[in-house]
């Protein structure tokens, strides 16, 4: 990922990074003084590794008395029977369960663990990922959590006949992946509206520093890194829902909204920028 020391003028970021879910994950946890012993599942890759090391740091500072009482690491994609570790959580005592998994790996991981009888709550960055509410189903509800930019329970019309429109043209759920694509196109409309112009390298410095209001509050392009910075929501499945994932009555309910501030990590990158006409 270009980020950081790696950062490119050229790349502009419209999806939280995984340290910046993970701080607005962990100041939720923070205050939930039931949470005492917390399982950390993820895949056995730069991704995975990076989400593990990032709960146990954050944790360490917010909540120094939360114990660890488990750092997994599986292969990814090639696991098909979860049950090993549905075990050994279920033996843990977990208070929570943390993972970022995603695709098939986050699915079968659910479904086992609720298979398993495993009611501790099932705090991931990717619970939305296709296949998980179907598979799921009724013993989700209460239990999987996702921390992201949206939520299943929007009051906003418009944006609920987003999710209506969308499931019957494409079979795909607008609110599990795809707000960050109107923030996206939204935000460049502005900075192109802005300058008047369609030259990238003109865009490109108008969308520094550029701020859009989305359903769940100010959107900001830092300038230093092109990450933007967002509010990020935690939220519940539940049932019953106005807007059904999946073609189903289930959906992501909002638990808490996090405030960018909130959510904001900062950035090593010194970004070079090319010469503006």
């Amino acid at each position: 990922m270009l980020t950081n020391e790696r950062c490119s003028f050229w790349q502009f970021r419209f999806d939280a990074g995984s340290d910046m879910k993970m701080n607005a994950l962990t100041n939720w946890i923070q205050d939930q003084k039931d949470i005492k012993k917390v399982y950390l599942i993820n895949q056995d890759y730069s991704f995975g590794h990076s989400v593990s090391q990032m709960a146990r740091d954050m944790l360490k500072e917010k909540r120094p008395d939360i114990e660890i009482v488990g750092n997994d690491f599986h292969p990814l994609a090639k696991v098909k029977d979860f049950t090993p570790y549905a075990t050994k959580i279920k033996a843990s005592g977990a208070d929570a369960i943390i993972s970022g998994n995603w695709g098939q790996d986050m699915v079968l991981l659910a479904k086992t663990l609720a298979d398993f009888g495993v009611d501790a709550p099932f705090l991931t960055y990717y619970a939305g990922s296709p296949g998980t509410v179907t598979q799921v189903g009724e013993r989700g509800v209460d239990y999987i959590y996702q921390i992201y930019a949206y939520y299943g329970d929007t009051e906003d019309p418009e944006i609920g006949q987003r999710q209506k429109d969308m499931y019957e043209q494409t079979d795909w759920d607008y609110f599990l992946f795809y707000p960050r694509l109107t923030t996206m196109m939204e935000m460049l409309k502005k900075a192109a509206d802005q300058v008047d112009s369609v030259d990238p390298v003109k865009i490109a410095f108008a969308m520094e520093g550029l701020s859009v209001d989305m359903d769940t509050g100010t959107y900001t392009m830092r300038k230093e890194d092109h990450q933007v910075q967002q509010p990020m929501v935690l939220s519940v499945m539940k049932d019953d829902m106005p807007y059904g994932a999946e073609g189903t009555d289930y959906n992501f309910a909002k638990v808490a909204l996090i405030p960018a501030e909130d959510v904001a990590m900062p950035t090593t990158c010194k970004m070079r920028r090319p010469q503006q006409d």
